[in-house]
């Protein structure tokens, strides 16, 4: 069946990992992210309840079908933390980004506009 995909679904195997100056220039228009000390790309949303941090995670989850470019979320209790990388190109310890985690980043944050 065709698929009435808008956006291009990310092919990882074109990525490249990003050097450290690359990262911090997409980084700086990101409001609300930074770069965990593990190298992955990070923000945790301060929600009023569960089911609120839920929601979030449902939405985010939903474009990260749609682009097919996937996070790791931890659903807490008035909190959503999410942790972006490419998982294609990290070894332990040593997470890689690359363009397409800053363009997810980027959609997540249209979401909590």
């Amino acid at each position: 069946p065709m698929s009435d995909q808008t956006e291009p679904v990310i092919d990882c195997s074109r990525l490249k990992r990003l050097d450290q100056q690359g990262k911090l220039e997409l980084l700086e228009p990101l409001h609300g992210w930074s770069i965990n000390a593990d190298g992955k790309l990070c923000r945790t949303f301060v929600l009023q309840n569960f089911a609120e941090s839920l929601a979030l995670a449902n939405l985010v989850g939903a474009v990260a079908e749609e682009i097919g470019h996937h996070p790791d979320l931890l659903v807490r209790w008035g909190s959503l933390s999410v942790e972006i990388f490419t998982h294609s190109l990290s070894h332990e310890n040593n997470a890689a980004l690359t363009e397409a985690d800053f363009f997810l980043a980027a959609r997540i944050n249209e979401l909590r506009a």
